[in-house]
């Protein structure tokens, strides 16, 4: 029986889009690509690839950078791609970054890059020091678009040299007259001549565009459609942002419409979890609806059965390694396909637990499995060899005894202080500001708390301590 096929204006729209919500904004019509799994979201490690947990054989595959083609040397870790592939192969492997283009500002852990704020967190990959950043540079970048549509960074690079840039977003206040456009806070002035893949223009359609940047004015070289086709009952496995919540049954993350039923399984969360702007891993077959009916959903950010106050983060030295699971500061943490391996120290590009070797030095960046009392690694880095014998360790404070030496717990290993303990808090004007010992402990309780010092006979003798946000 032939199968009816949909259009769907997505390809990096499912999460690259600026979401407005405009809940009949996706073009649906005929076509597909019929009989293929497709699987978006960033490049964890490599050996091939591995993509929301699924290794993909690439020896085969058509690899597509911005239309042109490219090898699994050109791409990285964190990169957001989309792979589609059969039973037994990859078809395509097609990325293109959200946006390209000169840093206009710079706040904290925020980029505004071409009107588009960029965020960077642990899970930003950078072959550099995000510190040295300045006003000017020159930056790709690909990540994920939340809520408030905003790119939250999992991939950004820095350019040297470049004269055309580059920005995908969906198209708002058109006019046809004036020929502008916007684009989030970017005005795109397509009057000149350019290649336009486009029949007509219309607002709410997604695009690519390239061209030169002046006075906050992108004056376009070629305008593209972002599209691509895909089929009744393929099978879809994404990571994103719930980026418009009508109830717990029907959501969208990105643009792409999902819905849930009772067979739909949960993982470290529930149903009611379920809320705007919670980051989640979806996988589902496509309906004739034209949305993703979900067979199961993955809480990748805060929520019932993770960590409650939010990501544990361990800097310190190997002391042992068996099968997937690794131990730092007497603390088993596992690996998962879903781990994302960076090489700091010899620059792997293949690189994962097999590589590790016992006094490694190594950042871990992870959660808490409240279900499995298990510390479960979202990225994991080696770093080069160090001399310095300090560690550090974010997490919930617990146990928290006031007296000579202000002794607590943090996941089951207990922190010593001293006179000479520095005490600091990042709530204060967003920068870490020095505080006494008693305002510290009056604030600690519901938040992460980053401990620097020696670790000694399974006890951390703390010399700094700071209140994280």
């Amino acid at each position: 029986m032939k199968i009816k096929h949909l259009l769907i204006v997505l390809l990096l729209s499912l999460l690259t889009a600026c979401n407005e919500s405009d809940t009949n904004s996706d073009n649906i019509a005929g076509g597909g690509i019929g009989g293929t799994g497709v699987n978006i979201g960033p490049i964890s490690a490599f050996g091939s690839i591995f993509v929301n947990g699924i290794e993909f054989d690439t020896s085969n595959a058509i690899i597509l950078k911005d239309g042109q083609m490219m090898t699994e040397n050109d791409l990285q870790i964190g990169m957001v791609v989309r792979v589609e592939s059969t039973i037994d192969k990859v078809l395509h492997i097609y990325f293109n970054e959200n946006v390209r283009g000169p840093i206009q500002a710079i706040d904290n852990n925020n980029l505004i890059i071409l009107g588009q704020r960029i965020i960077l967190n642990q899970l930003t990959v950078f072959d550099g020091n995000i510190a040295d950043l300045n006003i000017g540079d020159i930056i790709n970048v690909s990540g994920l678009i939340n809520a408030d549509g905003a790119i939250q960074a999992t991939w950004i690079e820095r350019e040297i040299e470049l004269q055309e840039f580059e920005l995908v977003g969906k198209i708002v206040n058109l006019n046809t007259i004036k020929q502008t456009f916007e684009i989030g806070a970017i005005t795109i002035d397509y009057s000149q001549p350019l290649r336009l893949d486009i029949a007509e223009l219309q607002n709410g359609l997604l695009v690519e565009v390239k061209g030169t940047f002046l006075d906050n004015i992108l004056l376009a070289s070629s305008i593209e459609a972002e599209t691509f086709d895909i089929a009744i009952g393929t099978t879809v496995e994404m990571e994103g942002f719930i980026t418009q919540f009508d109830n717990q049954f029907f959501f969208k993350i990105g643009r792409f419409p999902v819905e849930i039923n009772s067979q739909t399984v949960f993982h470290f969360g529930n149903v009611v979890d379920l809320a705007l702007g919670i980051k989640v891993e979806v996988h589902g077959e496509l309906n004739i609806n034209g949305s993703l009916l979900l067979d199961s959903v993955t809480f990748l950010d805060i929520a019932s059965q993770r960590t409650p106050s939010g990501r544990i983060d361990i800097d310190a030295n190997i002391e042992a390694i068996k099968g997937e699971t690794i131990n730092l500061l007497g603390i088993p943490i596992q690996t998962t396909s879903s781990t994302q391996f960076r090489d700091r120290r010899e620059m792997l590009t293949s690189f994962g637990v097999q590589q590790l070797q016992i006094g490694d030095r190594v950042v871990m960046s992870g959660f808490l499995d409240l279900t499995s009392n298990t510390l479960i690694a979202e990225v994991l880095l080696r770093k080069p060899y160090m001399i310095n014998e300090e560690i550090s360790l974010t997490g919930p404070i617990d146990n928290l005894k006031i007296g000579i030496n202000n002794e607590f717990t943090i996941l089951g290993i207990k922190v010593l202080t001293d006179k000479e303990t520095i005490y600091e808090d990042e709530h204060l004007g967003g920068t870490e500001l020095t505080i006494d010992f008693p305002s510290f402990f009056a604030n600690v309780q519901q938040s992460l708390i980053e401990v620097q010092g020696i670790f000694i006979d399974d006890v951390i003798l703390a010399k700094r301590l700071e209140i994280e946000r």
